[in-house]
């Protein structure tokens, strides 16, 4: 996933602008639960092709609190 967001980010494909660093990434993953806000893999021959995730929008904000950002 860092990878393939980071060529987004050079690619100009997404709103940021500075490349993830590994432990960055590792932070996001961690926040994430897989029954609530799952990430989700796709990879042929071993080889991660894409990713999307659904993360918590808006952390803190009790009328948004089921609510997802998706991304992909």
């Amino acid at each position: 996933m860092d990878l393939i967001y980071n060529q987004a980010i050079e690619e100009k494909l997404t709103a940021d602008t500075i490349p993830f660093t590994k432990e960055h990434r590792l932070n996001w993953f961690r926040e994430h639960n897989m029954y609530v806000n799952p990430i989700f893999v796709y990879d042929r021959g071993g080889q991660v092709v894409t990713w999307m995730s659904f993360s918590a929008y808006r952390k803190g904000r009790q009328a948004l609190q089921k609510t997802a950002e998706i991304s992909y």
